[in-house]
């Protein structure tokens, strides 16, 4: 059964892939949908490996799986967006606002996930919200280092609530 699931989930990806591919290309004719299959094909061949590691013979030290859980991330993009919507219209206050008061800080937060794949895809969560920045990861000590544009406490609490729950989002999408 693993075996099977390690086998099929290329090819759902590379299913997914064409699937965007041919919804932000709004093209069907042969030309375009060829360039689509190439291109998903060379995506899955790169990324499939590096991303989503698990074979059925883990070697020790390797990370743990990735397993995606489609209907849990369905789940996770309204709540993205929203996180999105808040954020940009907190940030178009501050940069419209005649006199500019921000208390921008950088933050190191302590990493609860392990996975390499789940790290990254965090830390580019939290560069896509305006007003915040992945500065660094400590892959050695677990941690991650996040400057703000306006942290509206001394510690970050708030900065660092919401890094939990985009965290906790992210355990619970890549099990």
């Amino acid at each position: 059964m693993t075996e099977k699931r390690y086998t099929l989930g290329p090819v759902f990806f590379f299913i997914f892939l064409f699937l965007i591919w041919v919804l932000l290309s709004g093209r069907l004719e042969i030309p375009a949908l060829t360039a689509g299959i190439i291109v998903c094909l060379v995506i899955v061949r790169l990324t499939w490996g590096v991303f989503f590691v698990g074979t059925p013979a883990q070697k020790e030290g390797q990370p743990p799986p990735v397993h995606l859980r489609i209907l849990t991330i369905l789940a996770f993009i309204p709540s993205f967006f929203r996180d999105l919507f808040i954020s940009t219209f907190e940030v178009a206050v501050i940069a419209l606002s005649p006199e500019i008061r921000i208390r921008p800080g950088i933050i190191g937060i302590d990493l609860k996930i392990r996975n390499k794949t789940a790290i990254v895809l965090l830390a580019n969560q939290v560069t896509l919200t305006p007003g915040t920045l992945t500065v660094d990861v400590d892959m050695a000590n677990q941690y991650i280092f996040i400057h703000s544009l306006h942290l509206k406490s001394d510690e970050g609490k708030d900065l660092i609530e919401r890094f939990s729950r985009m965290e906790t989002q992210m355990r619970r999408m890549l099990g």
